[in-house]
């Protein structure tokens, strides 16, 4: 693309987003030729790629972890800019299908969303949020109870959906009622400083957490998260919390159906966000030691936290004892020759550890240069990921990727990097044992105790295409490659089999409904 395509004005557009044309040039030429897939080799399994820690083990990493509370600065980093849309999607659908059509009756009783919708509203006094929704219906001069038995459904919608009430298809996922306890209800927001309380507050007591919002919503999460810090923060515990907002810089251009670039309907060139992967900018902005990732609407109850707590804190164990193999290998390559024995055991804890080969090369190379290709490789950051059994839920999951120079690295992968069209691509997606719950721990420092720049250890070539609809067109945008996929493509990874108990993620309604989200009163025994 030439120059010519860009007005004074587009770059003046550029800029204000912190933005260069020659970076909007690289966006465009990605978008314009095919991105490369990911080449999957096989799927991680159980010693083949993910690691399994026994009771014992457990026990001992547990213990390593809390030791280092006292020396380390630990964080909980939560991605919540995320809306509820995508959550109350079927019933949003219903209300509106009901309302252009002016109908009470079961007319569209074979329309999915209508079904999910039913569902729901059958059991809308087993949500979490019935005590807020009854609320708003009584100042309004109405009665949940009455609603549901006549039928009237699209009342209910509306004070659960819109402005005139609750507002939920409007609000963040974050502060959208989860769970029934005794004496009040909890948000997934407040499930996580409940959860950070137990695993990142060090020896002064502050527990840290730190949250990626919409600029739309902060003002809201913070103002909730005022209200509730002097809730949980019990014996003498202190919350210290931070949000930060994606950048405007790491929004990328969108073309047309003509692979030119997409302007609306005034001719301004339509930038958007790019992804969960631009969160690395975020991460990267971190000053602590240790960081634990996990979604915002991935949490449970309190009476099913324990095995959260016992494995995250196991993980991070790992993450201690890993680190510290590897700082006593960069101290003695650094020191100079390495004897060969010395190197062949490196490479081979490199290969059993981070399940990761050494180029073809690597053995005609002189020490010098064995030296300083070990030290590059271990000086980096690193990151322990729980996996869980592939069940009903599926999403991303760890495979083995084969790259150009003939070498292979554990990864995790989604659909949209593979070439579907290749069968042999498929079936090895198909085959695998476990994915990803988004369950991961940090090691953001190196052995001089500096902070890594992430953005460093990024693949480029692992972004991804999706397509959206704007002003009623079709466009494409380039999606940075994801926080968990590309964006820690270099890193040293070790992938660990988690229970399935530590995954519960909330993406539909319907979700909330499951037994792992339900009330279930505690009975005191005489």
């Amino acid at each position: 693309m030439s120059q010519s395509v860009f007005t004074q004005s587009d770059i003046q557009h550029f800029t204000l987003h912190g933005l260069t044309e020659d970076q909007i040039q690289a966006q465009f030429k990605i978008l314009k030729n095919d991105i490369p897939h990911v080449n999957i080799n096989r799927p991680c399994t159980i010693g083949d790629g993910i690691m399994t820690l026994d009771p014992s083990t457990i026990d001992k990493l547990e213990t390593k972890y809390v030791k280092t509370l006292s020396t380390r600065q630990t964080i909980k980093f939560v991605p919540a800019s995320g809306a509820a849309s995508r959550m109350f999607h079927a019933l949003m659908s219903t209300y509106n299908r009901r309302r252009q059509y002016s109908t009470t009756t079961d007319d569209a009783s074979h329309n999915q969303d209508y079904i999910q919708s039913r569902e729901c509203l059958n059991a809308i006094s087993d949500f979490a949020f019935a005590e807020d929704l009854t609320s708003i219906l009584l100042k309004h001069g109405l009665h949940l109870n009455t609603l549901v038995k006549h039928k009237r459904y699209n009342e209910i919608l509306e004070y659960l959906l819109m402005p005139k009430g609750l507002n939920y298809a409007h609000q963040p996922k974050a502060l959208i009622p989860f769970h029934r306890y005794t004496d009040h209800c909890r948000t997934p927001l407040a499930e996580h400083l409940v959860e950070a309380i137990e695993y990142t507050c060090n020896t002064r007591n502050i527990a840290s957490l730190h949250f990626t919002v919409s600029l739309d919503h902060e003002k809201a999460i913070s103002a909730y998260v005022t209200e509730m810090k002097s809730r949980y923060a019990r014996n003498g515990v202190t919350f210290n919390i931070s949000y930060s907002q994606q950048k405007l810089s790491t929004n990328t251009i969108t073309i047309d159906e003509n692979n030119q670039p997409f302007r609306d309907n005034t001719g301004v060139l339509v930038l958007r966000q790019s992804g969960h992967g631009s969160l690395i900018e975020n991460l990267n902005n971190l000053q602590e030691d240790i960081c634990f990732i996990k979604n915002i609407d991935n949490v449970v109850p309190d009476r099913l936290k324990y095995e959260t707590y016992r494995y995250k804190k196991a993980l991070g164990g790992l993450l201690v004892s890993v680190q510290e193999k590897v700082f006593s290998f960069l101290k003695q390559l650094d020191s100079g020759p390495v004897e060969e024995p010395v190197l062949i055991h490196m490479v081979k804890w490199r290969q059993q550890t981070f399940s990761l080969t050494v180029p073809d090369e690597f053995a005609n190379q002189s020490n010098s240069e064995r030296v300083t290709f070990l030290h590059h490789q271990f000086n980096r950051p690193l990151r322990i990921c729980g996996m869980v059994r592939k069940t009903k839920e599926f999403g991303g999951g760890p495979f083995w990727v084969q790259h150009n120079d003939r070498t292979q690295s554990i990864q995790i992968v989604e659909d949209a990097q593979i070439n579907t069209k290749l069968a042999n691509q498929q079936t090895v997606f198909k085959s695998s044992t476990h994915f990803n719950p988004v369950d991961i721990v940090c090691g953001l420092r190196d052995y001089h105790g500096n902070s890594f720049d992430l953005r460093k250890f990024v693949d480029p070539h692992t972004s991804i295409m999706t397509r959206k609809f704007y002003e009623g067109r079709t466009l494409r945008i380039l999606e940075h490659p994801g926080l968990w996929n590309g964006s820690m493509a270099y890193w040293n990874t070790i992938f660990v089999e988690v229970p399935s108990l530590t995954f519960n993620p909330v993406k539909t309604i319907l979700d909330l409904l499951r037994p792992e989200h339900q009330y279930r009163p505690v009975h005191l025994q005489n």
